[in-house]
């Protein structure tokens, strides 16, 4: 079998190229949500994805006990399970 037709060299080349595209973007990592702050217009600070439609406030302090239990153990959840996948 002989490739001698242009046409089907360019047709080749032309999928080729567009199954390297398309692994590409599929290959490419959802942005690092949790790394992603910003500030607000009244000067908070905005971790996760600004375009989310969950929006959650945090009132903390460093003397509450019960927010030393909730930095502990509801931190991490919080973190993997909605801010990296830019759900808050």
């Amino acid at each position: 079998m002989s490739f001698d037709d242009p046409l089907l060299d360019r047709r080749t080349a032309m999928l080729a190229l567009s199954g390297a595209a398309l692994t590409l973007v599929a290959a490419t990592p959802a942005p690092a949500w949790s790394s992603t702050v910003t500030t607000t217009p009244i000067g908070a600070f905005l971790v996760g994805n600004p375009a989310a439609k969950v929006k959650l406030v945090e009132y903390f302090s460093y003397t509450c006990h019960v927010c030393a239990d909730f930095a502990k153990a509801g931190t991490l959840p919080l973190k993997t399970g909605y801010i990296d996948r830019g759900l808050v």
